[in-house]
């Protein structure tokens, strides 16, 4: 129990307990409480139920731009990780609404249009890697989805943006309850409706833009969580707000330990030679890249 709160130093499996466990714990909650609230808001902006931070091409384009920066300013993941992942997702995301405009955002477009854009995003990351492979890769293996911690720093700074996001989100309550209403009832009660989108699509933008920059992409949460809080009842944006963050936090962190749960068993079967297909030495993975990121890349 002295592990939860300060760390015997003598004692190297309780060091990895509070400098690595415990913040992993940590940061799948965060992480995965802020993609449900983003992928809530993703839908009810664009009365789409398959939007979500993978699907309208957010995780993408701030993933490229993070590459993008590391190569060209890299200072600036020092200093303005954040506005970087921002901007990417950003620019990616009104990508997608307008290639699917003309089609008045209907569900297919819009995912046809984001299965357009991310994979064009995901192809110059892919070209950033080869283009400078000694540099890119351990980058591009963190940017695809990482939980593994080294302390608190980053589950602290993810965990007061999605506060935030929170807080935004609840002065948007009564806005977008007013977007179930079609186009011309919502100008009727003196709203604009694209002012209305924009200013939901800021929010989910950010929320998406801060766990990219944190842990990297991870799919699926976003999209999930809202559907699940459906599911349990929850009719009203409100209610599902609260139901898919906590639904979204508690999928990616049961996700993150049954992963790492058998990854751990299947080390242990084959060491002890009872795995089913025991590789040569010189098939696995070298030691630096099963230890950094083997547990954690799930997505």
């Amino acid at each position: 129990m002295g592990a939860l709160i300060a760390a015997d130093m003598a004692d190297v499996r309780q060091l990895l307990f509070h400098h690595s466990a415990l913040p992993r714990v940590a940061v799948s909650i965060v992480a995965g409480a802020a993609l449900g609230l983003a992928g809530t808001i993703f839908q009810q902006t664009l009365r789409n139920p398959l939007a979500e931070p993978a699907t309208v091409g957010t995780a993408a384009g701030a993933n490229l731009a993070l590459g993008t920066a590391a190569i060209i300013a890299p200072f600036l993941l020092e200093t303005g990780r954040e506005l970087v992942a921002i901007g990417g997702g950003a620019l990616a995301t009104a990508a997608v609404i307008l290639i699917a405009w003309r089609r008045h955002l209907s569900p297919i477009s819009l995912v046809l249009a984001g299965l357009v854009v991310s994979l064009v995003c995901g192809s110059a990351s892919a070209l950033l890697v080869v283009l400078d492979r000694d540099y890119m890769t351990e980058l591009f293996i963190w940017q695809t989805g990482s939980l593994i911690q080294n302390g608190t720093a980053v589950v602290t700074d993810l965990s007061v943006k999605l506060l935030i996001g929170f807080a935004l989100a609840t002065t948007l309550i009564r806005p977008m309850r007013i977007l179930e209403l079609d186009d011309a009832s919502t100008r009727s009660l003196g709203s604009s409706p694209v002012v209305l989108r924009l200013a939901g699509l800021a929010v989910a933008v950010w929320l998406s833009a801060a766990v990219v920059a944190a842990v990297g992409v991870i799919g699926f949460i976003g999209l999930a969580s809202p559907h699940i809080a459906k599911a349990l009842g929850a009719r009203t944006f409100a209610w599902r707000m609260a139901v898919a963050s906590t639904g979204g936090a508690l999928l990616l962190w049961f996700t993150d330990q049954a992963r790492a749960g058998s990854a751990v068993a299947g080390r242990g079967a084959d060491r002890h030679g009872n795995g089913p297909h025991r590789r040569s030495s010189a098939s696995l993975p070298s030691a630096a890249h099963a230890g950094n990121h083997a547990d954690a890349n799930w997505v």
